[in-house]
């Protein structure tokens, strides 16, 4: 177990593995590399705008696929 401080609007945020297991039609895993340009995208925004972007991004990324894995976002900020 691990404890994190958060700070003043610092967000935590946690995904499935479907997430990070998801593919692009050229067989691309979505990556921690993209997962993060996505939450730099949307960090400005509320919490329900954030994890919005973040499933859309995911959805270009596949170009509507169907879903292989469950995906789950979880996304806390501190107020």
């Amino acid at each position: 177990m691990q404890t994190v401080a958060l700070g003043h609007n610092d967000i935590l945020l946690g995904v499935t593995d479907g997430v990070t297991k998801a593919r692009s039609p050229s067989d691309e895993l979505y990556s921690r590399a993209r997962i993060e340009q996505s939450v730099k995208a949307a960090a400005k925004t509320s919490t329900q705008k954030f994890i919005q972007g973040i499933k859309e991004d995911l959805s270009r990324f596949t170009q509507y696929a169907d879903q292989a894995d469950d995906i789950a976002i979880l996304v806390l900020q501190r107020s």
